[in-house]
């Protein structure tokens, strides 16, 4: 097989092949070479880091119990304490021992870090101290001539070895206490001072607070470094204050080898540092730092398995053999380009002359690889341009013819309704698509004799579209001439429905159509229905609403169908809802139906209002709630509704007219 029948995938398999695949294992031995020492160096210096960060919270929270114990020693009941037994006031004496005795047992409660605190005079008595059984110990601590001798400035703390204390390890906080000398007298007046009182210059007392190791020994035991790494504190001569519990796991604890040895003697003369030494069947590495005024080691070990921190260094190779690879890659696409680069730019050209407009071009490109198979898809992509341009032609034409319908179809619905002195009418079409089914119309007849009289139509076509556009537009035609020649509503339905069978046998289409007229002299309305839905009357004396029901066949079913009229008397204020099924079946996302009930709460409410009020308020109370579906058919509304002081006759009645609430 030679290169020039290679297909695509085969030529960049080999490209692959040659130039990244080979070198990968040299580049795999050379980043993990690398990489061990990186780690080694990158872990030292995180654990380095969080030595000394817990040395900083050990020193925290020291210095935080110190001056503890120095706000202790400035209570005003151990300065009072001192007044009054340098004046000899022995009921004053008392009552500031029980004072500060109560502080001190509150002080613990409130401060659990905290075993033991106490006063203690300069010759080692107890004054006071908390809790009771303490005292004993404390008073042996106070005659320690060295806390006594410290200058009042300063507080020292030192670590109790179990044996002394009797118990755990400790930290104790010694602040020497002296009273304060008169301050804010005249010169005369201190001098009496003095001699009455004596020199203030050696300490008249300390102040002991023994802190317990629980809050440090929570600091080491929370600390995790990766997953089997941890930390702990040593004393100045490496005993263990903290951590210890942990120990065991690294092997520190165990029989030291010569290298843990050493190291233990180097964290122990040392100030801060790092090491290593064998440990969990790896390399465990060490750093510590020193907490300077008690010598304290605060140590970590993790071992070197645990972390692979060689990230940047690989990158940085990473980088070097990417560039080489890609030089090697560019020498190896040029032997491609010259097979590749030559149909590529036919192809590009043909596409150009496509995209300008040109679809006859064609490529013939003998080859049996994947860019032949890209000119034979070119091939077909540019057939199927040219038949969708034609059928794009062909969808433009219909579109504008469809507009031109609806232009026309618009053109057939009233413009404006008839205007009567004693009636307020206003009507309104929304179709669906481009053209629609429904339908309206209005036929004023003797305008302004006594005669006159006012045709109201509504229908609705089976259907949607060009069809039902076309059988309503036939309706209207019939209904307009028929009106001309008829004496009743119920004569002109029935004249339209024989026409329209006739025109309309063999099909399957009907339409249903309410015909009303309306006597503006009389306030009567005589109405006739074939198959259109039952009208909303809402009388205006009480809003009480009602259908007009009144049975019919729709145009078009049966050649000899009837239609009964029915007769009403209007009144003042009374509203009339024309409307076809598009308002009622209108559905919302969740497919519910507006409904009747609705629309009658909708019409019932807004009575009061005209007849153009009541029309825009129905469809936008539609329109909500549709939410965001699009209308799914045809919506008409007719409106009727008479004015006030409109005269009543009440020699008509509507006793042909039947009603369902």
């Amino acid at each position: 097989m030679s290169l020039r029948t290679l297909g695509i995938q085969g030529k960049l398999l080999s490209f692959f092949l040659v130039v990244i695949i080979i070198p990968l294992p040299l580049l795999a031995s050379v980043v993990y070479w690398r990489s061990s020492g990186v780690v080694k160096g990158q872990v030292l210096e995180q654990l380095a880091w969080i030595a000394g960060e817990m040395t900083g919270k050990v020193g925290s929270a020291l210095f935080t119990a110190g001056e503890q114990a120095r706000l202790l020693a400035n209570l005003p009941d151990i300065r009072n304490y001192l007044r009054a037994r340098a004046f000899g006031l022995q009921e004053d004496l008392a009552r500031q021992q029980a004072s500060l005795r109560e502080y001190f047992e509150q002080f613990l409660l409130d401060h659990p870090r905290f075993s033991h605190v106490g006063f203690l005079d300069d010759r080692g008595g107890a004054v006071a101290a908390a809790p009771a059984s303490w005292s004993a110990a404390a008073q042996r601590a106070a005659g320690d001539e060295e806390a006594l001798a410290l200058t009042p400035q300063r507080a020292t703390r030192r670590v109790l070895a179990p044996a002394q204390t009797g118990g755990e390890p400790l930290v104790r906080f010694v602040v020497p206490v002296q009273r304060e000398e008169a301050r804010g007298l005249g010169t005369e007046a201190a001098r009496a001072a003095q001699e009455l009182l004596g020199s203030f210059q050696a300490p008249e007392g300390v102040l002991v607070l023994d802190m317990n190791l629980t809050e440090l020994r929570s600091i080491f035991a929370s600390l995790r470094i990766g997953s089997r790494g941890r930390a702990f504190l040593l004393d100045a001569r490496g005993g263990v204050l903290a951590g210890g519990d942990e120990l065991n796991r690294l092997n520190f604890a165990s029989r030291a080898p010569a290298d843990l040895a050493s190291l233990l003697g180097r964290i122990v003369g040392g100030i801060s540092g790092t090491g290593e030494y064998a440990c969990l069947e790896t390399t465990c590495l060490v750093a510590f730092a020193t907490l300077t005024q008690e010598g304290w080691k605060a140590t970590v070990v993790a071992p070197q398995a645990d972390f692979t921190r060689w990230v940047d260094e690989m990158r940085t190779l990473t980088i070097i053999f990417t560039a080489l690879i890609f030089v090697a890659a560019v020498l190896a696409a040029v032997l491609f380009t010259r097979q590749i680069s030559g149909p590529l730019q036919e192809l590009d050209a043909a596409a150009r002359r496509v995209a300008a407009g040109d679809f006859s071009v064609r490529v013939n490109l003998a080859r049996r690889d994947e860019i032949g198979r890209l000119a034979e898809t070119f091939e077909s992509m540019t057939k199927r341009l040219r038949d969708y341009m034609v059928e794009m032609e062909e969808k433009q034409r219909l579109q504008q013819e469809l507009s031109i319908a609806r232009s026309i179809q618009a053109s057939l619905l009233p413009q404006h309704p008839p205007r009567l002195p004693r009636l307020d009418l206003q009507a309104l079409s929304l179709p669906a698509r481009e053209v629609g089914g429904d339908y309206y119309d209005f036929f004023h007849r003797q305008a302004g004799r006594p005669n006159e009289r006012l045709g109201l139509a509504i229908g609705d076509a089976s259907g949607k579209g060009v069809p039902a556009s076309l059988l309503i537009s036939m309706t209207r035609s019939l209904l307009r001439s028929q009106v001309e020649v008829s004496t009743s509503p119920g004569e002109a339905v029935a004249a339209v429905n024989r026409l329209l069978f006739e025109d309309c046998v063999g099909f399957r289409n009907f339409v249903s159509i309410f015909y009303a007229e309306f006597e503006p002299a009389s306030l009567t309305l005589r109405c006739a229905n074939a198959g259109q839905l039952f009208p909303l009357y809402c009388r205006g004396r009480d809003r009480h609403i009602e259908f007009l029901t009144l049975p019919g066949t729709p145009l078009g079913v049966r050649s000899d169908a009837q239609f009964p009229e029915a007769t009403l008397v209007l009144e003042p204020e009374d509203v009339l809802v024309l409307y076809t099924d598009g308002i009622v079946e209108a559905m919302d996302e969740r497919r519910r139906m507006y409904s009747f009930d609705r629309l009658q709460r909708t019409i019932q409410r807004l009575a009061a209002g005209s007849a153009r009020a009541i029309i825009d308020a129905i469809i936008e109370d539609v329109t909500k709630f549709c939410g965001g579906e699009a209308p799914n058919d045809d919506m008409t509304l007719i409106v009727m509704k008479v004015r006030e002081g409109a005269p009543r006759d009440e020699a008509l009645s509507g006793t042909e007219a039947g009603a369902e609430g």
